[in-house]
């Protein structure tokens, strides 16, 4: 008879092969094929790529992944304003990039983007933070509720079956949360929203108990930009936000081969504007202006943006199981010819900071604690220096060293020590310093070798040392 018939199977799979994410395991994954005989032939329904894994969220953001521990190291993605343009490639290319640069979570922010993403996701092995396309403010009335209501069971029919996606968020930044709206809606309503928003996250959970959900980011997760909205970049230091920061970073131009193709010469303050440069921040914080030489925006913006996002990541990384669980950077591509907080530009060339968010977001990193980049010769110059491990093995017999090198690559100065790498954990084990420099330009390398003298981890930090005090940080920004 015609008609339709819900039929749910269920059994036990023996031993089975989980998902992990890239730096945790092998993402592995079953061919799941559903199908049916009739009249003794075989007629395939569907067949997919499924990954066998749970993800769970504990109290203060503590992530596991198949009852394993796992600190989330990411970024926001938008991909492009037009979905229709974006391809499999490009797609999997951008993937690609956000394992490159040592991400297991990108966070699709404020919106559903094409399945090729997520299909380059499942196989590469990383998470996906998947929100609902919900920025900001809508009015409370029916409508809003019944069609915000059917994108939570579209997105969960959509992609509620991938192993990659581990989360769900119903809303960014809502007005409720916000009172920074207020500037631009005229008044603060304390309560726009917020009904809506946690019915959103418990039918998330009613339909799909397997996956953690939030009524809203920016409540309870941390949207925080010490150097860039308020404060200095130093500020960071202080752990504003929450347990999970979902947002840091400050702005940079792209390079000029990408920023010509879109605002040519004579552009205006106002073309900048449309394309996204914040001339405020980018004036007092990055010490630019847009009718500088273009070369010198270029490059002081996207020092900065890379002091911010390696500091940033450093320190909240080094606070691990302490404070903080998990950080995600604002935010990975620019999904139009634009100035934004990407780190790649839409042609997909890289800006500064993505090199500092690479080298920041190493699973085994020796972190450098700095409390600035720029000094006096009186000054007496100081850093601590961590080893960092997010991996849940332990390194035994591994060698931390630093050595302090003028600009002339000449070593100052050096030490080292054997450690002892706990899994998922971070200590504070050597002091390069107290130094008292002569003025010039220095870098703070690090090295983690394993007992076999193979590398783990290196970064380093770049200062200077000036004659007087400098008051203005920019100033003296050099290149990471």
């Amino acid at each position: 008879m015609p008609g339709r018939n819900d039929v749910r199977v269920s059994g036990p799979l023996a031993a089975p092969r989980l998902w992990w994410t890239w730096d945790h395991g092998e993402p592995f994954r079953y061919q799941c094929r559903t199908s049916v005989i009739i009249d003794g032939k075989e007629e395939i329904l569907d067949e997919r790529p499924i990954g066998i894994r749970q993800v769970d969220l504990g109290e203060g953001w503590q992530w596991r992944l198949n009852g394993r521990t796992v600190f989330i190291r990411g970024s926001n993605y938008i991909g492009s304003q037009w979905l229709s343009g974006l391809t499999a490639e490009q797609t999997g290319r951008d993937v690609e990039l956000a394992r490159v640069a040592n991400l297991n979570m990108l966070r699709v922010h404020a919106h559903v983007t094409v399945p090729s993403f997520y299909d380059a996701c499942d196989r590469q092995g990383i998470l996906v933070w998947q929100d609902l396309p919900m920025q900001w403010g809508y009015r409370d009335e029916a409508t809003t509720y019944a069609v915000a209501r059917n994108m939570v069971h579209d997105v969960v029919e959509l992609h509620g079956w991938r192993p990659s996606v581990a989360f769900w968020c119903a809303h960014n930044e809502a007005p409720w949360n916000e009172p920074w709206m207020a500037v631009e809606a005229g008044k603060f309503v304390p309560d726009q929203n917020q009904r809506l928003d946690h019915e959103l996250a418990a039918l998330f959970k009613q339909i799909d108990p397997s996956r953690p959900a939030l009524a809203n980011s920016g409540a309870g997760d941390g949207h925080t930009y010490p150097g860039w909205y308020w404060g200095e970049w130093t500020d960071v230091s202080e752990l504003p936000g929450g347990a999970f920061v979902s947002e840091y970073g400050a702005q940079a131009v792209p390079v000029k081969e990408s920023l010509r193709s879109f605002l040519p010469e004579d552009a205006t303050a106002d073309d900048w504007q449309f394309h996204g440069f914040q001339h405020y921040e980018n004036r007092v914080k990055a010490g630019v202006t847009f009718d500088m030489p273009v070369d010198e925006v270029i490059e002081k913006t996207q020092r900065y943006q890379a002091l911010i996002i390696q500091n940033s990541t450093e320190t909240y990384r080094r606070k691990k199981r302490e404070r903080v669980q998990g950080v995600l950077q604002f935010m990975l591509v620019d999904p139009w010819p634009c100035i934004s907080w990407s780190v790649l530009d839409f042609e997909r060339r890289p800006k500064l900071g993505y090199r500092a968010l690479q080298r920041a977001m190493q699973p085994v990193l020796p972190s450098i604690e700095a409390e600035n980049n720029y000094y006096t010769s009186h000054d007496n110059v100081v850093f601590g220096v961590w080893w960092i491990n997010d991996h849940p093995y332990p390194f035994r017999d591994a060698q931390l060293s630093w050595e302090l090198v003028d600009d002339h690559d000449r070593v100052v100065d050096s030490a080292g020590c054997a450690v002892h790498l706990l899994p998922d954990n971070a200590r504070r084990v050597l002091q390069a310093g107290p130094f008292t420099l002569n003025p010039g330009q220095y870098r703070l390398r690090t090295m983690i070798l394993d007992r076999n003298r193979e590398l783990l981890g290196e970064n380093d930090w770049t200062f200077v040392v000036a004659d007087d005090a400098v008051a203005d940080a920019s100033a003296v920004q050099i290149a990471l």
